[in-house]
């Protein structure tokens, strides 16, 4: 089974009023990642039993009635461009393979954990992000879900992370757009994106590419800005210059 297409906001608020729990929704996810045939070009690391356990917690807290953090037990997924810690961030490629784990988050992983989000696993992408047709030879390529058949390009660099919210394996994914990383998947096939201004988070522990590449949520609906963006929200006083920090 798969996330059924709903938009974030609608998950939020089934949460909210009890109409699932956040673990149902995690393994749904989770289901979608291990039996979708898509999955293993989509994902390069499922973090299972983390997001397991994160999803427990935030479902204990809605039974006692605390309260709760904005995106608690959301399912969502990050690139393979973002640091998370104790991993090793190899842009999905092999030179990259054997690097040293990270010993922090990047900001915007810290800012969804602090928001309660589950993070399901690191997205595949073009290597080092330097393609817009979504291509990669070492890990797979996941096909565009307009025609599979002929096995069409995806579009990138963030290819995983558009194709992973179509096929229902997140609710939500966090990717980047530098030349069109997460506008490309867009424009081939129905995913929505969505543009965070540059200079909203600082770009330390993340790989660095171009000054211009901004952080974007790709899902399949615009609806949720006004809950999902301000957990991740830096204030504009900080430096500007984030893409070669």
């Amino acid at each position: 089974m798969t996330l059924p297409a709903h938009p974030i906001q609608h998950w939020i608020d089934a949460l909210a009023k009890g109409q699932c729990s956040s673990r149902a929704l995690t393994e749904l996810a989770l289901d979608a990642s291990t039996t979708s045939d898509q999955a293993s070009a989509t994902f390069i690391l499922v973090h299972a039993e983390k997001a397991r356990a994160t999803a427990d917690a935030a479902d204990r807290m809605r039974g006692a009635d605390v309260p709760i953090a904005p995106l608690a037990g959301v399912p969502i997924s990050i690139k393979d461009l973002f640091n998370e810690r104790a991993q090793v961030t190899q842009a999905v490629s092999r030179v990259l393979a054997g690097a040293t784990a990270a010993d922090n988050d990047f900001t915007v992983v810290r800012r969804l954990r602090a928001a309660g989000a589950v993070i399901v696993g690191r997205t595949n992408m073009t290597e080092f992000a330097y393609s817009g047709l979504g291509l990669n030879p070492h890990y797979s390529t996941p096909l565009n879900p307009w025609d599979r058949a002929t096995g069409r390009i995806p579009g990138g660099s963030s290819s995983g992370a558009a194709v992973l919210v179509t096929d229902g394996m997140a609710v939500a994914a966090v990717a980047t757009d530098t030349g069109g990383s997460v506008r490309i998947p867009a424009a081939l096939w129905e995913v929505r994106t969505v543009l965070l201004a540059q200079g909203r988070h600082r770009c330390y522990s993340r790989l660095p590419q171009q000054r211009n590449k901004s952080q974007r949520i790709s899902r399949e609906s615009c609806t949720a800005t006004s809950r999902v963006f301000p957990p991740l929200m830096h204030r504009r006083s900080l430096d500007n210059s984030t893409g070669l920090n």
